[in-house]
């Protein structure tokens, strides 16, 4: 468990370059899991790390493409 640590809101837009909100809409279309502790959520690195495998060279920028990305990878799983 020493190796498991949550990121915050500020540290994952640095790590994914993206702007908080973009990701806001990652989170509330279930494309990129968080754990809400009181007012602020919470990103496991294991969470970042699914996200950047499962949608690498899918355009995540905004709302229509989030949407378009996560039908074609549910789509690529049979769901």
């Amino acid at each position: 468990m020493n190796d498991l640590k949550m990121l915050t809101v500020e540290e994952v837009t640095d790590l994914l370059n993206t702007s908080k909100n973009t990701l806001t809409m990652l989170r509330e279309t279930g494309a990129l899991k968080a754990i809400k502790t009181g007012k602020n959520y919470m990103y496991s690195q294991e969470a970042v790390k699914r996200f950047q495998e499962t949608f690498e060279g899918y355009s995540m920028d905004n709302l229509v493409n989030i949407k378009n990305s996560l039908n074609a990878v549910n789509e690529l799983r049979g769901e």
